[in-house]
């Protein structure tokens, strides 16, 4: 990612000319499964120096815990369950941005599709259709001869997404989903309340 040129890099004419003359394609993926992978990813699987690294920056603060306070050194100890990342999240008075975390900001937010005028979102859990529309329609290219890769990283959590969420109260899901709303209702996904 450090090697692609993003907008605030350019001058503003060029920025401009760019979102004028270029395709701009997005997808989007269900915000609970969204938040599960994440999840699973960072804050669930055994430790390794990724994972260390963000624990060391969220549990405590997902846990709601002061670890500078309670004098300890390494926040990775913490045991962050899923009920307690879905609290964090739903609770607006944590500020998700700060430092900017996009595993689980607003794709509102992240990606400005009210702002932009994207020529195409697709979604991950169309994923193989909506990529042959991309390259048949905007590339034209014969999308067979692209190959989707594996994930070198799965989290199965599309799959797994209803086995956690039995586990979290209405109450919890009520306060994700208010505050995630606006990606629920753009982008067509249903409450996670019915």
């Amino acid at each position: 990612m450090a090697k692609l040129p993003t907008l605030k890099n350019l001058n503003t004419e060029e920025a401009v000319r760019r979102l004028n003359s270029y395709k701009k394609v997005m997808f989007v993926r269900e915000p609970i499964s969204r938040f599960l992978s994440a999840y699973r990813d960072k804050l669930e699987k055994p430790l390794n120096a990724d994972s260390r690294a963000f624990r060391r920056g969220f549990s405590s603060r997902i846990k709601g815990i002061n670890a500078a306070e309670l004098g300890v050194q390494n926040a990775v100890e913490f045991n962050v369950t899923f009920y307690d990342f879905i609290s964090y999240l739903g609770n607006p008075r944590n500020k998700l941005a700060s430092p900017p975390e996009e595993h689980w900001r607003s794709v509102n937010e992240l990606c400005s599709p009210c702002t932009l005028q994207y020529d195409f979102i697709g979604r991950m859990e169309t994923l193989e259709r909506d990529r042959d529309y991309v390259l048949k329609h905007f590339f034209e290219v014969d999308p067979i001869s692209y190959r989707l890769h594996t994930s070198t990283n799965p989290t199965n959590s599309s799959k797994l997404r209803d086995d956690y969420i039995a586990e979290i109260p209405e109450k919890r899901m009520r306060a994700l989903y208010e505050r995630f709303r606006i990606d629920f209702d753009a982008f067509g996904y249903a409450s996670p309340l019915s």
